[in-house]
């Protein structure tokens, strides 16, 4: 939550209308309180996903599933729209 705090604060962040971030695993910095915070402030989020060798970023909205993708990392489904 401080870090949600911290990062709203920032003029980049302030500013943004979209921002990229990622779900943490394995004792990473947890964002989703972050995440949580700039939905509800009406900012697109979107959120990597490794397909292949490929690596994108597809929008995340509150409540979509995050299937585990390559290296177990929670991701979007391929269906999600992709950052561009």
């Amino acid at each position: 939550v401080r870090v949600a705090h911290h990062l709203r604060r920032l003029p980049a962040v302030r500013n943004a209308r979209r921002l990229a971030a990622y779900w943490a695993v394995r004792g990473e910095l947890d964002l989703g309180p972050a995440i949580a915070d700039a939905l509800r402030r009406g900012r697109a989020v979107y959120l990597p996903a490794v397909r292949g060798a490929r690596l994108a970023f597809h929008r995340y909205r509150a409540g979509d599933p995050l299937p585990a993708g390559r290296y177990g990392i929670p991701a979007p489904a391929p269906r999600a729209v992709r950052a561009g």
